[in-house]
């Protein structure tokens, strides 16, 4: 396939499909491991009842709080590079985004 024939430059209206693609595709899969994560958050940190003042976080719980944190922003950089793969592979009425290699010789059939 001669790849400089088929070249373009995305338009603005292009470029914001890609965009929204890529975004809707990170929410969705970032969406069931934060519910999961948010119920780990409340299961640690007790809410007030109304008009109460909140109660002080045990201060033997905050390795546990780190932790979570950094299980929440790897599942984040996660889930971001497969939306990411996700919208490349995908295919517009107009235009399809592919990788291209920058050394000669790689042409893979």
């Amino acid at each position: 396939m001669n790849l400089e024939t088929n070249r373009i430059e995305l338009t603005m209206g292009q470029s914001l499909k890609v965009l929204w693609s890529f975004l809707w595709r990170g929410w969705i899969l970032l969406m069931p491991p934060m519910t999961l994560l948010m119920i780990a958050f409340f299961a640690m940190i007790p809410f007030p009842k109304p008009g109460e003042p909140p109660a002080p976080m045990d201060p033997k719980q905050m390795p546990i709080f780190f932790a979570v944190w950094f299980l929440s922003m790897a599942l984040w950089f996660i889930s971001q590079g497969l939306a990411l793969r996700w919208a490349l592979k995908a295919s517009w009425s107009d235009f399809r985004i592919i990788a291209v290699s920058t050394k000669t010789g790689t042409e893979t059939p």
